[in-house]
């Protein structure tokens, strides 16, 4: 049977169910998925080789869970009538970073706004993704979706009405810290964002930009927190990406403490031939020291080229500096003084459920807009592909 064929059926019979229907829809499969979070974690790590599966499961959880009240089916009429009509068929290509949370994610975010949704898994994570995806799917089937409306492919697929993929370069996030920093907290925040499944996720620090008044205390402070600084000339591999610290370290002939979680390298110039100036999907951060605010921004917008640059952190209460670091910063997301983590970053990543919506204004003469008929309900069972559904 054709995915591209039974997706379509699906997504023209799912684009008529009213709030109700698909909030009981939405609610069963977050149910699903929470209740799978912790197998589904310990798989993917499995499967992958990398990352840890106590962080998965959390990401996993957050992004079983993620969704609020915002309502994108119903038609908003103030001044102009608003109907929100779904995009239709989308097809996305899932990572194999956390893969389960991306997959919870993009269905949830598919379902909260009457699409049909197709998984093509990266063959990294391709056996744990589908297990997910798929009952996920049979979750939402069960609660009264059409049948098909969340399918898994390993083959091309054509007809899509929206493509989601992850992005094709990692990011590199520059963190800044000054004198006026709360440095103890900000040496907790930046290792625990570190480790955090061994650095796999996006939102994860790669350059600490210091000034040279907070430089060696900061340092001082990460060690407490399970931070090891290298020594000049020691160099880790960057080909094992989403493994600890430790196994980095002995493979490198390094001898680090047993609780050490992130390692740490000093160097001069953020330059591209600088490797440790670039992005660095396994605990490791590098370490530049700078004298001013303006040198700090200027760091960290060399080190936003060598990556993708959408993300970055800063953890200052100098209120003459601030605006300058996040003026200076030309990110999509800045997270001051430990606001963000890396959960919420997961969490907060795409597809926003508002983006899989087309609003369709109607404007007309009068003071008021007759409201649209109702969406409905199926009545009874789905009637399997290919009969209609619910009059589509």
């Amino acid at each position: 049977m054709s995915v591209s064929l039974t997706a379509s059926w699906a997504a023209r019979a799912f684009a008529r169910y009213d709030k109700p229907s698909v909030d009981r829809i939405v609610q069963a499969v977050a149910a699903a998925g929470v209740a799978a979070a912790a197998e589904h974690a310990r798989l993917a790590v499995q499967e992958t080789g990398f990352g840890v599966p106590a962080h998965q499961e959390l990401a996993n959880l957050a992004c079983a869970q993620c969704l609020g009240a915002d309502d994108l089916v119903s038609p908003r009429l103030a001044g102009t009538l608003r109907l929100p009509r779904p995009l239709g068929v989308i097809l996305a290509r899932t990572p194999p970073v956390i893969p389960v949370a991306a997959v919870y994610r993009t269905v949830l975010a598919a379902l909260a706004t009457r699409n049909a949704l197709v998984i093509s898994p990266h063959p990294a994570a391709r056996s744990v993704s589908t297990r997910a995806a798929l009952a996920l799917a049979e979750a939402a089937v069960a609660a009264g979706a059409p049948e098909g409306v969340i399918q898994v492919t390993d083959a091309g697929f054509d007809g899509a009405d929206l493509v989601l993929a992850p992005p094709d370069q990692p990011d590199n996030v520059p963190v800044i810290v000054d004198g006026t920093a709360d440095l103890a907290r900000a040496a907790v925040t930046i290792v625990d964002s570190k480790a955090f499944d061994n650095s796999t996720v996006d939102g994860a620090p790669s350059v600490l930009v210091v000034t040279s008044s907070a430089a060696d205390r900061l340092v001082e402070l990460l060690r407490h927190a399970g931070g090891h600084l290298l020594r000049a000339g020691e160099r880790v591999t960057d080909q094992l990406p989403g493994r600890d610290a430790g196994h980095l370290a002995g493979l490198a002939g390094i001898a680090v403490p047993t609780d050490t979680r992130v390692l740490m390298a000093p160097f001069d110039l953020a330059g591209p031939e600088e490797p440790l100036a670039r992005p660095k999907p396994y605990p490791l951060m590098g370490l530049l020291r700078v004298a001013t605010p303006a040198q700090a921004v200027a760091a960290a917008r060399a080190v936003l080229r060598l990556g993708a640059g959408r993300r970055a952190a800063v953890h200052s209460t100098d209120l003459a500096a601030l605006p300058g670091y996040l003026a200076g910063l030309p990110v999509a997301r800045v997270s001051v003084n430990g606001a963000d983590d890396n959960v919420a970053a997961w969490v907060g990543a795409d597809p926003a459920p508002e983006n899989l919506v087309r609003w369709t204004t109607i404007v007309a003469p009068g003071p008021e807009l007759p409201a649209p008929p109702p969406a409905t309900a199926p009545v009874g069972p789905v009637p399997a592909y290919p009969h209609a559904s619910n009059g589509s």
